[in-house]
């Protein structure tokens, strides 16, 4: 086996864990797993490249649902924490499962919501959220608390995260903003986080 396959052996059994869970609970919309790869899994490992030049110890994915965004990192950072926060528990059910089958250490889940999650003090962190289901205020209100962090965002052109770059235009300092590799009408945006 050579490293691509390797590398891609973990990811091919996320996605099969995935697609086998949904016929059970709703965790992805896209019928067909290549065309979930390519599109969404690919969006999100892309997006990684920004990361290289942030020191993060600790990354919490806000809202992780199916883990498009925690199980990926969690992958590539195995000597870094990847908290996946999500408050519903069939979701929360699965992360674990996913974690436990993909012997993944470093990652835990937090079955809580943002706004009652407590992040541990002295520890570099990047917030990340993609399909956000709550207000950009409350996300920026949570933010605000954690200045020299930084936030990984994922939005569309209509989607309520693109909200919280005008609601936190106080508080968010843009590092990076490019335009998805795989859906020209999507963004990911670095920024960091000012006290």
């Amino acid at each position: 086996m050579n490293k691509s396959e390797q590398q891609h052996r973990p990811l091919d059994n996320y996605i099969s864990l995935l697609y086998h869970w949904n016929r059970r609970i709703r965790l992805v919309g896209e019928k067909d797993p290549a065309t979930f790869r390519r599109k969404h899994l690919g969006e999100v490992i892309a997006a990684f490249g920004v990361l290289e030049h942030i020191a993060w110890q600790q990354a919490i994915d806000i809202g992780s649902g199916n883990g498009l965004v925690a199980v990926p990192l969690a992958l590539a950072n195995p000597t870094r924490q990847v908290i996946a926060l999500e408050p519903r528990q069939k979701k929360c059910a699965f992360l674990r499962m996913v974690g436990h089958e993909l012997g993944l250490t470093n990652l835990e889940v937090a079955a809580t919501r943002l706004e009652t999650f407590v992040a541990p003090a002295g520890v570099r962190r990047l917030w990340m959220a993609r399909a956000l289901e709550i207000t950009p205020v409350l996300l920026v209100s949570v933010l605000r608390r954690h200045p020299g962090d930084h936030l990984l965002l994922f939005s569309g052109e209509a989607s309520p995260a693109t909200l919280v770059l005008t609601a936190g235009r106080d508080v968010l300092s843009i590092i990076d903003r490019q335009t998805s590799a795989v859906d020209a009408q999507r963004t990911v945006t670095l920024a960091r986080i000012l006290g």
